[in-house]
């Protein structure tokens, strides 16, 4: 029988995320995580696959609440707004660990750069900015270190625009809590709903260098 091509988990990924219904199959899921655990060398990789939500480009807002609390919308609409968005850093150690490794779902095998965003500089200075396709409605993030390396974020700010000039912090400066280790992913909801056309995470303490992947969750308006 002959074999066809061999293709790297994170172009599996990209195929996945090109035809959303096969992530609706367990048997795609259950290979493509053994496939990426075993090319970044976690026991666990959770997060590091997109959920079936996540790969629909526009998908439905929950139904209108009157809370205002985040921690009380429905998710059945809810997707990671990092994944159609374009991302800016304030810097990048190199080619190999830009912006775009920050995603969550990426996967990249031998010499294929690092598992994540690593900036030019560990200082208080540096960040990474999802601008969105339109205006969102943000409900909060997700943070994971670089699960092929010793480095994480354990502590960040989060800024908002509406307008592309003003930026405002989240919760007044609040300090949301990272990551404990490389592979693992942490979720911070928002106190309220947060509209914006962009979110900037901002590390204020981190393990080895800034470096990360991250997911920002909400809908488009």
């Amino acid at each position: 029988m002959t074999k066809g091509p061999a293709i790297t988990v994170h172009e599996a990924i990209c195929i996945v995320l090109a035809s959303p219904e096969l992530l609706q199959q367990p048997a795609v899921r259950v290979l493509l995580e053994a496939a990426a655990r075993a090319t970044l060398n976690c026991p666990s990789t959770p997060g590091l696959l997109p959920t079936a939500a996540a790969t629909a480009a526009v998908p439905p807002a929950p139904a209108e609440t009157d809370a205002a609390d985040s921690s009380q919308v429905t998710a059945s609409g809810e997707f990671d707004l990092a994944q159609p968005s374009v991302v800016v850093t304030s810097s990048d150690f190199h080619a190999d660990h830009a912006g775009d490794r920050v995603k969550m779902g990426r996967g990249y095998r031998g010499g294929g750069g690092a598992q994540g965003w690593r900036a030019a500089f560990s200082d208080d200075q540096q960040h990474v900015t999802f601008w969105f396709p339109r205006m969102a409605q943000v409900v909060g993030v997700s943070t994971a270190g670089r699960p092929d390396f010793g480095e994480r974020v354990t502590e960040y700010y989060v800024d908002y625009t509406t307008d592309g000039r003003t930026w405002r912090s989240v919760d007044d400066a609040r300090i949301f809590p990272g990551n404990t280790d490389q592979c693992s992913v942490v979720r911070n909801n928002f106190p309220t709903l947060v509209q914006a056309v962009a979110i900037r995470i901002k590390p204020r303490r981190w393990i080895g260098e800034v470096s990360m992947r991250a997911a920002v969750h909400g809908w488009l308006l």
